[in-house]
């Protein structure tokens, strides 16, 4: 087979190691995948699970799946090790910065700029303006900003922005 499963009974058992070995062979790259499913020949319900598999691309890394798993079902695949992605986050100005409106995490990230404008308008529509102070301290600097966040699950390098 084309690709292998990393998060196999044998390979997490104590005695085994989580990373066997770095080494790759060809255009292999490792991918983490999350879904939800259970393990092949388990009963019962799925659960919220993930896996790290070695597999040419995205598609043969979810066919890898099916060697440990059953029942897989809204799989995301994200390169391992990949750089990192840029989204956009709410920002509000802190003295001469700006800093994350939110929390630093993925969550709080969004694909697009009309994702997080779309956001930003619905917080100043929704909350009152005693609020919006008492939260952001200057609702009026709420702006979108790009940000580096790292690949996968998307959280922020950093949190503080120019301007």
């Amino acid at each position: 087979m084309g690709s292998s499963a990393r998060n196999s009974p044998e390979k997490n058992s104590p005695a085994a190691p989580w990373w066997p070995d770095r080494k790759t062979k060809g255009n292999y790259m490792d991918w983490e995948i999350k879904f939800i499913g259970r393990q092949v020949n388990a009963d019962g319900i799925t659960y919220p699970m993930s896996a790290v598999v070695q597999a040419e691309n995205q598609d043969k890394a979810i066919l890898a799946l099916y060697e440990w798993f059953d029942h897989i079902n809204r799989p995301v695949v994200a390169p391992l090790h990949s750089d990192y992605a840029i989204r956009y986050v709410l920002t509000v100005r802190e003295g001469n910065e700006r800093r994350l409106a939110g929390a630093a995490q993925g969550r709080e990230t969004y694909a697009t700029r009309e994702e997080a404008e779309a956001m930003r308008t619905a917080i100043l529509r929704t909350n009152s303006p005693e609020t919006l102070r008492q939260v952001y301290k200057d609702p009026d600097s709420l702006a979108v900003r790009p940000c580096k966040c790292w690949a996968g699950h998307f959280d922020p390098v950093g949190i503080y922005f120019a301007g």
